[in-house]
């Protein structure tokens, strides 16, 4: 998607609505998630001492699976966070145009940056929320209704089994 955005023509641009000089920010939103866990991954093996290409399984697609999806659901949910992305990035170019989404795109970032790594030190509600939130994505995507504590804990063990980032 990166490479056939860099390559439209002018004609092309004005159909999506997006001029030439914002098709970089663009760019950089079809490729956040993929190249932000890139960087999770690179500063988790920098933190434990281990070499860059030492394979492990803290990229969010394994996570996901290790969490209790299958891999089709995992990449189903990894896509839909890169497409809310790249919506929410496209209605910000048509609407508002470059430099509020500039700022919006580093916002986005920052977000994930504090979710991924300064919120391992906040508080303990801050951290039931997102666990109580991550729980009812999970029941949607698993198309699992039925709240049971059993079922709520076990799933709340296996984010603590595949030490899911802060929890």
């Amino acid at each position: 998607l990166s490479l056939k955005l860099l390559s439209l023509s002018y004609e092309t641009n004005t159909f999506i609505g997006i001029s030439r000089k914002e098709i970089p920010l663009f760019v950089l939103c079809t490729m956040i998630i993929p190249a932000f866990d890139v960087v999770r991954v690179i500063f988790i093996r920098l933190k434990n001492k281990k070499p860059f290409f030492h394979p492990d399984r803290n990229h969010i697609h394994h996570i996901l699976i290790d969490a209790g999806l299958t891999h089709k659901k995992a990449s189903i949910i990894a896509g839909l966070m890169n497409v809310f992305i790249i919506g929410v990035m496209y209605i910000s170019l048509r609407n508002y145009g470059l430099s509020f989404s500039s700022y919006l795109f580093l916002f986005l970032i920052v977000c994930l940056v504090y979710g991924f790594f300064v919120m391992d030190k906040k508080s303990k509600r801050a951290k039931v929320k997102v666990r109580n939130l991550l729980f009812i994505i999970y029941q949607f995507v698993t198309f699992k209704k039925k709240e049971s504590i059993n079922h709520k804990s076990i799933f709340k063990q296996k984010l603590k089994t595949v030490r899911f980032l802060f929890f």
